[in-house]
């Protein structure tokens, strides 16, 4: 054995711990060192924590204290402080809906509606009180602006965001019914229906489906073309309203205005409109001109055919012409579209008559006239708001009658509800 080899060998023998002592500290030092580490992170995060609640407290405070401010300046209407405060709570917190009512209702109490209209319509759509101020905008746009397509499409909005808010689907109704559209407008009554959101004038309209009157009619459609003067449905019902206007002289019609030339100027811009088409039908039919009762059934557009109006029309040329089995179809199909049309129901009864089919003909006359006094009740009242509960009843039994179980279930529960 060499002599290095054997004092290395003596060296382990005599000593044998001094390699694990090395290792050990070693480790100590490492030990220490991340144990040093840990302690800044938690320090750091302790920190970090302690700043967050400290910052919490801080805006909850200035918050709490710029809602007192705005409540007291609210209170002693001083808007422009209101103004200052709700824009420094906004500067802290861009989606507090207290915050932007304020700012809206200062804004607004200073003549500037466009910013109020701004502020109702900034609230987060998380917050509840973003529906009621969106319903807010919808009457502000229907008045005070004038844009009544823009409050359409809040309404729909609205919906998007809550289905059941009965004022959104009132409005588009109250829309649909006062420009003539009344494919939208039964569609949004049967949704609303189903959703259980109907304001009972919804009904009402429902049943006057085919005979919309409004003595404002003319005037508000006037209006609303001021708005958008290329608007079809606003010119359309513009000039369908104005020959509703019996007395000449009546001081809502605008000087040189007169039917004919509203109704003349529709048809040439709008040959496919619909409303005109049943206006002019209804005209020719009244006339007894069967020849151009049917050359207007020939040329009309496609939707006409998802229109009751146009196949009572046509239900009554066929009749006259003595095509008594096309002219049943067509009152049929005119039914399905509008079973509330107890005009319909009357001339199918008098086709089936004359085809000497009669196990329906007593039902369907007994139907016609009840439908018939419905709609005259309603036609009386001062608005459709104000249906009686003896005429809901009646149109609940009538729907039922019809078929119509959903409308019938619906009247008889909120009947209960009034009790």
């Amino acid at each position: 054995m060499d002599c290095g080899r054997a004092a290395a060998l003596a060296h382990h023998v005599l000593f044998p711990n001094v390699g694990t002592r090395a290792m050990v500290s070693k480790l100590d030092r490492s030990a220490k060192l991340s144990l040093s580490v840990l302690g800044l992170v938690c320090c750091g995060a302790a920190f970090y924590w302690g700043y967050q609640t400290w910052h919490r407290q801080t805006m909850a405070r200035r918050e709490a204290q710029l809602r007192q401010d705005c409540e007291r300046a609210m209170k002693a209407e001083k808007w422009a402080e209101l103004e200052t405060y709700a824009t420094t709570w906004l500067d802290l917190d861009k989606k507090n809906g207290f915050a932007w009512l304020y700012l809206g209702e200062a804004a607004q109490r200073q003549g500037d509606y466009e910013l109020a209209a701004e502020c109702l319509g900034s609230l987060d759509e998380s917050d509840p009180k973003c529906i009621p101020a969106l319903l807010e905008l919808v009457e502000m746009h229907f008045g005070k602006f004038n844009r009544p397509l823009e409050a359409v499409k809040i309404c729909n909005r609205i919906i998007e965001l809550n289905p059941d808010i009965p004022q959104s689907h009132q409005r588009l109704t109250f829309f649909y019914a006062m420009t003539l559209q009344r494919r939208e407008m039964i569609r949004t009554i049967r949704r609303a229906i189903e959703l259980n959101a109907a304001e009972p004038e919804a009904y009402a309209y429902l049943v006057l489906a085919g005979k919309l009157r409004f003595t404002n009619g003319y005037q508000v459609n006037s209006h609303w073309l001021k708005s958008d003067p290329d608007n079809e449905h606003f010119q359309v019902a513009q000039a369908i309203f104005l020959t509703m206007i019996d007395d000449d002289t009546d001081p809502s019609k605008a000087e040189g205005t007169d039917s004919p030339s509203l109704i003349d100027a529709c048809c040439e811009r709008f040959p496919d409109n619909v409303e005109i088409l049943a206006y002019l039908l209804d005209q020719h039919v009244t006339a007894g001109d069967t020849d151009a009762v049917a050359e207007l059934l020939s040329s009309a557009p496609a939707a006409a055919e998802l229109d009751g109006r146009f196949w009572r029309h046509k239900g009554w040329y066929h009749g006259v012409v003595n095509e008594l089995e096309q002219a049943e179809a067509a009152y049929r199909e005119s039914l399905k579209w509008d079973p509330y049309d107890w005009q319909s129901r009357h001339e199918l009864a008098g086709i089936l008559r004359r085809r000497q089919h009669l196990d329906e003909v007593d039902e369907l006359t007994e139907l016609a006239l009840e439908g018939k006094q419905i709609q005259q009740a309603l036609l009386a009242l001062p608005s459709t708001a104000e249906v009686t509960v003896d005429l809901a009843s009646r149109i609940a039994d009538f729907a039922a009658a019809i078929d119509d179980g959903l409308v019938a279930e619906r009247i008889r529960a909120s009947l209960e509800v009034s009790d």
